[in-house]
């Protein structure tokens, strides 16, 4: 009869319910709501104004840590799939706070679209609006990500071997 018991799912059950307590049915951990923009799990508020109403980090003056690499979809933040021209403004100004509050690389995209962008002349076009801002910012440093197999040499003005 004991071993008939041991072996039963509701034994083993009440073992767990045991050995775990009876608040195991009570989450292990809490969610800190601070840590989310107002409204978490479905926000209204734009990428934008969310930044910018964080509080600023308190860097020491003159430090010397090194910038962050901008990995995040800023295009997207930015609105990218909505009306261009407004996406663009946003992405540039979440850009600019970036650089200017957050210790941020001016991120300028993927080197495929720098190159390309560099033969436009619009700035309703991502790229081409990075690259104005950062020609009118020399002292932001940049960065750039590059995937070997899109690098042309004929980007560069050079001579393709292949």
């Amino acid at each position: 009869m004991i071993i008939k018991l041991m072996n039963s799912k509701t034994f083993l059950g009440l073992i767990f319910f045991l050995l775990l307590g009876m608040k195991s049915h009570e989450p292990v951990f809490e969610i800190d709501f601070k840590e989310f923009a107002k409204g978490h799990p479905a926000p209204n508020v734009e990428a934008l104004t969310q930044l910018k109403n964080f509080p600023n980090p308190r860097y020491l003056e003159g430090h010397h840590l090194n910038r962050n690499y901008n990995w995040t979809g800023v295009n997207y933040l930015g609105g990218e799939l909505s009306e261009r021209e407004q996406s663009v403004k946003n992405t540039a100004a979440i850009q600019e706070e970036l650089v200017n509050n957050w210790n941020y690389y001016f991120h300028l995209g993927n080197s495929k679209k720098v190159a390309l962008a560099q033969l436009k002349d619009t700035l309703v076009n991502h790229q081409s609006m990075f690259l104005k801002m950062a020609n009118e910012h020399p002292e932001w440093p940049i960065s750039v990500t590059t995937f070997w197999p899109q690098v042309s040499p004929k980007h560069i003005g050079e001579e393709s071997k292949q």
